[in-house]
């Protein structure tokens, strides 16, 4: 089980395990849990994924991103956060560097552009830069060395 708390409206907190996920709202003032607004699996027929293993959790500079790391199917999976509801709407899979490099842990750079990446089984820390455009974020990657 992992939680997070995003540091710009609606000030949801995320929490997951495994392979299902929650958007929790929370107090502006107090930071008071209100209620669950918003249930996620993290599946995709798309991807052709159906178990999966939510490690680290991370969001945007911005809190538009929501980046979950996969240990189990070896991806890193990016969500379009909802600015007025807080909801996740998938934007991009990306597969680790090499097979069974394990994504397990992520951490954002304060001003954006790249998201730091531990691969557990790899014993390695990867960048992923993101794509501009206009100055800001739009959600796709790949790993860089």
């Amino acid at each position: 089980m992992f939680i997070l708390g995003a540091s710009t409206p609606p000030y949801n907190v995320y929490g997951t395990a495994s392979s299902c996920g929650n958007a929790i709202t929370a107090d502006p003032a107090t930071g008071t849990l209100l209620a669950v607004t918003y249930n996620l699996t993290y599946s995709s027929a798309t991807y052709g994924i159906s178990a999966m293993g939510m490690h680290g959790m991370a969001i945007s500079f911005d809190g538009r991103f929501y980046y979950s790391a996969d240990a189990r199917v070896n991806s890193l999976w990016t969500y379009a956060v909802h600015k007025t509801t807080g909801e996740l709407d998938l934007v991009d899979v990306i597969a680790g560097p090499v097979d069974r490099s394990n994504p397990r842990h992520v951490a954002v750079h304060s001003k954006g552009g790249y998201l730091y990446v531990v691969l557990e089984a790899a014993n390695a820390l990867r960048s992923i830069r993101w794509m501009q455009r206009r100055g800001s974020q739009v959600g796709q990657g790949s790993f860089i060395r």
